[in-house]
């Protein structure tokens, strides 16, 4: 029996085959490409046109050259660490393991300071040169070295040559002027119907070329730092006792009768002190040969002292004179405290660094008298601190509770009242003294914070900040 069907020769049914096969052979093609930029399109819009890592594909297998690739993040800026998680511990004795310490913020009086170097030294306006005024040679002396003396106290006396001659002209001249003004006196008392008027003119002329010889003797008297006493007409009946006093001018009475065995000489002049405060150099002896070139006796007073700072040129903008200075060194039992009352507009050529003065009360020891030292000795070296601001209630927390992330960001760690979970809290920091931070925001007064160990959660947040980047 034979098989109906149409050969693939015949003709007109033969040719429609072939066609319909070709058409069918071009379409399939065309279609399948559609279906793949489809499909394409549809895979691209669900995964947001992402290349899934060969670890994803892989099912998180990964070579030993993909491992050891650095991250696509480490090409640029530090990833930020953001949306920090709370760190919990499964109980509070973990919280201990973890050797975790907690303390309180608080408020507190912060001061902004500027610190330098300091050294002590003499209040130079109040520092006194005594040198004898005429050359000369030490009859004694009246003080030792670091004694305690009055303005005006005598500090030794010098015999010289020039004040006893200057004391010998000047009583030359006082008689003198006394003796012409009584005959002039004389002369008009008598009358010029006696007297002749050109003799009266000559005894007046002669007065007063006698008043100015004794005006200038007295003058170089004073220029020794002698004054004379005024020659009253009635002092002068006894020339023998005015020249007592001219004898020992400048002496006081005390010092006179202790002067045994009583000296003859006019030329003692004294060395007296020219304020009160301590004799803190002394450069004479009985006998010493002395001139007015060289200072004998240095008295400065000790009672308020210069402390001299150098403060690093970068700080200098932050000074005001007023502003408080603390002063503190080896030996003293508190702080010194003073005043910034001049600041140097020249850095020192050697160290760059620029000058400023304190001046400062010198305080003396608990117990000590009026005549004992006191606790800021010259040259005495130390370190100061210049207040330049001061913060009323500013939140605090110890130095060790504020920790630094890698990309700056400065956290405390604060827990919650179930004792076990910490949040990390950014905050903004202000001042650092004296092992406390001030804390700007970020972080309430009364909130506990952790200090030592606070590294420890530290570590414990990057880990988990790493491992969800």
């Amino acid at each position: 029996m034979a098989t109906l069907g149409i050969p693939a020769t015949s003709g007109t049914g033969g040719t429609l085959g072939r066609r319909l096969a070709g058409s069918v052979g071009s379409f399939v093609p065309t279609a399948a490409v559609l279906a793949m930029f489809a499909g394409l399109w549809y895979w691209g819009h669900k995964t947001h046109w992402t290349v899934p890592s060969f670890a994803e594909v892989t099912g998180g297998a990964s070579t030993s050259a993909t491992s050891s690739a650095a991250p696509a993040e480490s090409i640029g800026p530090k990833k930020e660490f953001v949306g920090f998680p709370p760190i919990r511990f499964g109980s509070e004795d973990e919280v201990r393991e973890a050797g975790l310490v907690m303390t309180t913020a608080h408020r507190a009086v912060l001061e902004d300071v500027v610190t330098a170097t300091g050294e002590v030294g003499y209040n130079q306006y109040r520092v006194g040169q005594v040198s004898c005024r005429v050359p000369g040679h030490v009859y004694s002396i009246r003080t030792r070295l670091g004694q305690t003396v009055k303005k005006g106290d005598v500090l030794a006396l010098i015999d010289s040559e020039q004040v006893g001659r200057a004391k010998a002209e000047y009583l030359q001249e006082v008689f003198l002027t006394h003796y012409k003004t009584n005959l002039l006196r004389r002369f008009r008392s008598t009358g010029s119907g006696v007297v002749p008027e050109r003799t009266i003119l000559d005894a007046e002329a002669a007065m007063k070329e006698a008043e100015l010889r004794r005006f200038m003797t007295q003058q170089r008297l004073i220029n020794l730092g002698l004054t004379p006493p005024d020659p009253k007409a009635d002092s002068l009946t006894s020339p023998e006792e005015y020249a007592r006093h001219i004898q020992f001018l400048g002496l006081p009475d005390d010092l006179i009768a202790t002067l045994q065995p009583r000296p003859q000489t006019a030329n003692l002049i004294p060395l007296v002190s020219p304020l009160d405060g301590v004799v803190t150099r002394q450069e004479a002896v009985a006998g010493d040969v002395v001139s007015p070139e060289k200072a004998q006796f240095v008295v400065a007073d000790v009672s308020v002292m210069w402390i001299n700072l150098s403060v690093r040129k970068e700080d200098a903008g932050r000074l005001r004179l007023g502003q408080p200075v603390r002063f503190t060194a080896a030996g003293l039992p508190a702080p010194v405290c003073g005043t910034l009352e001049w600041v140097g507009h020249e850095a020192d050529e050697k160290t760059r660094t620029l000058r400023a003065r304190c001046e400062a009360a010198n305080p003396r020891p608990a117990g000590a008298g009026a005549d004992e030292g006191r606790l800021l000795r010259a040259n005495l070296f130390g370190s100061a601190t210049v207040v330049t601001g001061r913060r009323e209630g500013a939140v605090v927390v110890p130095d060790a509770a504020v920790q630094r992330m890698p990309d700056g960001t400065m956290i405390v760690f604060v827990r919650r009242p179930d004792g076990v979970t910490f949040d990390p809290r950014r905050v903004r920091t202000g001042l650092s003294r004296d092992g406390v931070t001030e804390v700007v925001t970020g972080v309430e007064p009364g909130e506990a914070v952790v200090t030592e160990g606070s590294y420890v959660l530290k570590s414990e947040l990057m880990k988990d900040s790493l491992a969800g980047s």
